[in-house]
């Protein structure tokens, strides 16, 4: 690949994902690494 070709498609690739709506992926509320969460199907609780 030339180096010509590389920069397009870089830069081509960095447009389409600044376009990208990551908002659309985030979970409704914040994580803390202190939440309790269970495990699996034993149900253990651990902290993050």
């Amino acid at each position: 690949m030339k180096r010509r070709k590389f920069l397009t498609y870089g830069l081509a690739g960095s447009a389409l994902l600044s376009a990208f709506p990551y908002h659309l992926l985030a979970g409704s509320r914040k994580v803390y690494p202190h939440d309790r969460v269970k495990l699996g199907n034993t149900g253990i609780e651990m902290s993050r």
